[in-house]
């Protein structure tokens, strides 16, 4: 049987199944797809609200298990909302169909919270239902969805929330606003919503500073898209851009964090207010270039209608010209600074601040119309499936994270923006989701993550396994002997991990920075100023999903977290960062590739085998000129390309003064095939500093070639076989094509000449980089690659 033999376990179901309930579900219909819920009039926030709190498997285990009393002795209407809620969520869960009913269910809670039907914000029913929800049982709210937030001045109370308002008033997004949301400027949250109480207004405003005191396991974050428009009694719908990730980290904004924070924010304001200037300066630049195109026309309809003036026009057309241009570089040049900006506060937030309490986006609802209508709809993330479900009303599918940020980041001339956020605490996520802590390892699950060459992601799992493993039994050891949650071990060991990283990025002692590169495919990463997020995050997720950890000891039940979290990391990102993320993947696989050609080529040269040095040595500069031609753009792509250089200049020049004391016949394939080749693909993809220096020695080959040449045809007996003649002319074509390759300007490369592929092992990355810093240490002792 095909798999026979390999390790497989029981699936456990998805939604668990409380005790109470424990009866027999129908497995007549096989769709997995989450039953919808049909709209009865204008009912879809009803049903957005309720399928958020439905896939909740941890709040819909504890109402589904709450005892209330029977309907006749019910007096109160939140006793009716949560019978109406148990009724609602055993129907979804049990019926064989996948479009259910739910008239009593808006009868009870609709009409009992004021709300009846007709178009109602979802947010805010969602908001009521919980309150309702609290007054008859605390515990269940408490334990999932109050948070507070508190200012670092004593006298402030903490201030509590169950819903985090955050207002959109421009093109921003969410990590920005939650930043924006705990400064002293309180008039950007909407005054009936605030997330803040009043203090003493006499406070500084770096005591008016706030940080969350404590963050609900799910964490709902309402967006305010209401602003004032024309008429200011009347309220629009903003069209904002707020983007969101479907992972964020809260370290920076807890209150455990705050001194290391504020030194961080400081930097990053600094960095902030350099980039709005250089940005006001672009507007500013970009409003004169249309001024002056508008002068130019001024100017050709003023001659055309006169058809003669005293005015040089040409003159002012030249002036005009080089003004625009000169705006044009300036505007470019703010730009380039502009972006140099966003790279560095990217990179002061994630090197700066912890990553140890990541939460999970779980749902979107999304909200389509104006400010007083419209249409609801949610995106939800089956963990089991592993898969983003679209549920709109009746209408359920499976949908990728492309289509969710089409039509939930907002924008201009987009109807449809995202209303509500859901995350989740994802150490807190095999509680919250109901999920099985032994996770299933099923026979594609031991393929993928076996060994396989095809796939350069897999390949470098292989090559941090020992740092990997490492990183592992730090983050257990630290915890103590205490039991820790899966979730909460990998995340732990993730930001371990991740600040190793950084040092070794900023500390690497190798030449150029090669040996740390090769330690770690993250490190290569940040060396090339690759944001933290999503990559190097994605790229350590699949070094701690390695099969391999499966099989270490106390290294499992991370492996198997982080499989999870690869998963639905996988699912969040858009098509454009999966195909950028290959493309990093083999860019650094070809790194590799080059380090390895180099150090064999410097091996052939130590034992003085030149022959077989220069082929490692010219395709070596080839995958180079590839590198750094590619789209990515990375400053640390490739290794020094003085070292590539050094090692064909030693090996070419070598190869030739070997092959010019032997008997010319008898090293003529070696000749045509490997120096002259040789010669000309240098030429052809050495680097512009390079080029030169790389010309120079390849005339000098050529010259003695030639001489040699001469020196035989002067001498007719040496040459006197049918076979000598040929053996000469193929000598003299490839001369010839190496002087056309001298005596021309560099333009398009002609295709690679040499074949043939030396084939890599997963080597670890220590392992590797050790051996480089060995070879290097030699070369430099022994001056095999000159000065």
């Amino acid at each position: 049987m095909e798999n026979q033999g390999l390790p497989t376990t029981r699936v456990p179901r998805y939604f668990s199944i409380p005790q109470s309930h424990r009866v027999r579900a129908s497995n007549n219909n096989p769709d997995s797809r989450p039953a919808g819920l049909k709209n009865l009039g204008s009912t879809c926030w009803f049903n957005v609200a309720v399928q958020v709190l439905y896939h909740i498997p941890a709040l819909r285990q504890m109402i589904l298990e709450l005892r209330l009393p029977s309907i006749s002795l019910m007096i109160t209407p939140s006793m009716e909302v949560l019978v109406g809620l148990q009724e609602l969520f055993i129907s979804i869960m049990y019926s064989d169909r996948k479009l259910i009913d739910p008239t009593r269910a808006v009868n009870s809670i609709g009409k009992l919270l004021g709300q009846g039907q007709g178009q109602q914000d979802a947010s805010e029913f969602l908001g009521i239902v919980l309150s309702r929800i609290r007054e008859i049982s605390p515990p269940i709210v408490e334990s999932l969805f109050i948070g507070s937030s508190q200012s670092m001045d004593a006298n402030c109370q903490p201030h509590e929330f169950m819903q985090y308002t955050l207002q959109v008033n421009e093109d921003t997004s969410l990590m920005d606003l939650l930043e924006v949301s705990l400064k002293p400027q309180l008039t950007l949250l909407k005054p009936e919503s605030a997330n803040v109480l009043n203090c003493n207004s006499s406070m500084s405003s770096e005591h008016m500073k706030r940080f969350f005191s404590n963050i609900p396991p799910v964490f709902l974050i309402d967006l305010s898209r209401l602003i004032s428009g024309t008429d200011p009694t009347q309220l629009i719908r903003s069209n904002h851009r707020m983007t969101f990730s479907s992972l964020i980290f809260m370290d920076r904004f807890l209150q455990e964090n705050y001194k290391h924070a504020s030194k961080v924010e400081n930097i990053i304001e600094s960095m902030w207010s350099s980039k709005k200037e250089i940005e006001q300066s672009i507007s500013s630049l970009v409003m004169v270039q249309e001024k002056n195109t508008q002068l130019q026309n001024f100017y050709e309809d003023y001659q055309r209608i006169v058809e003669q003036s005293l005015v040089n026009f040409h003159l002012l057309r030249s002036l005009h010209l080089t003004w625009e241009t000169e705006i044009q570089l300036k505007i470019s040049e703010y730009r380039n600074k502009s972006s140099q900006l966003k790279q560095q506060l990217d990179h002061v937030r994630s090197r700066e601040l912890q990553i140890c309490r990541p939460y999970q986006l779980h749902a979107v609802i999304v909200h389509a119309g104006k400010s007083d209508s419209g249409h609801y709809w949610v995106y939800i993330w089956d963990s089991q499936q592993k898969h983003w479900y679209h549920i709109d009303d009746n209408f359920t599918r499976q949908v990728t994270w492309d289509t969710i940020v089409s039509l939930s980041f907002g924008g201009p001339n987009q109807e449809t923006s995202a209303h509500s956020l859901v995350y989740i605490d994802a150490p807190k996520t095999y509680s919250l989701l109901g999920i099985k802590e032994e996770y299933e390892i099923g026979p594609t699950d031991v393929l993928r993550y076996l060994k396989d060459h095809t796939d350069v992601r897999t390949r470098h799992s292989a090559y941090g396994k020992s740092q990997t493993i490492a990183a592992v039994h730090a983050a257990i050891t630290a915890h103590g002997p205490q039991p820790i949650e899966p979730f909460a071990l990998l995340f732990r060991a993730l930001d371990s991990e991740r600040q190793r990283l950084f040092a070794v990025c900023q500390e690497s002692t190798g030449q150029n920075g090669e040996e740390g590169r090769l330690l770690h495919f993250g490190v290569y990463l940040l060396a090339n100023q690759v944001e933290f997020e999503p990559f190097v995050y994605w790229s350590l997720l699949q070094h701690f999903s390695s099969f391999a950890l499966l099989v270490e000891e106390g290294s499992s039940r991370c492996c198997t977290a982080a499989r999870r979290t690869l998963a639905f990391v996988e699912c969040s990102t858009t098509q454009e960062q999966k195909k950028l993320f290959i493309q990093w993947n083999t860019a650094y696989y070809q790194f590799r590739l080059i380090i390895r050609h180099v150090m064999n080529g410097i091996t052939h040269v130590f034992s003085r085998n030149f022959s077989a040095a220069v082929p490692l040595a010219v395709k070596s500069l080839y995958l180079h000129h590839c590198l750094m031609n590619s789209s990515l753009g990375g400053p640390a792509m490739s290794v020094n390309p003085r070292i590539i250089h050094a090692l064909i200049e030693k090996s070419v020049t070598a190869l030739s003064e070997e092959l010019l004391e032997s008997d010319i016949e008898a090293v003529v394939d070696l000749a045509c095939s490997v120096l002259f080749d040789a010669v000309i693909n240098w030429c052809e993809y050495a680097d512009a500093n390079y080029l030169e220096a790389a010309r120079c020695s390849s005339r000098r080959i050529a010259d003695n070639w030639n001489r040699k040449m001469k020196h035989y045809f002067s001498h007719p007996v040496e040459c006197a076989s049918a076979s000598s003649m040929q053996t000469f002319e193929e000598v003299q074509r490839k001369l010839l094509k190496v002087e056309s390759v001298l005596n021309h300007e560099k333009g398009n490369p002609t295709p690679f000449d040499f074949k043939g592929h030396i084939p890599e092992s997963p080597e670890d990355g220590e392992k590797l980089a050790l051996k480089w810093k060995q070879m290097w240490l030699i070369c430099t002792e022994q001056n095999i690659l000159g000065p």
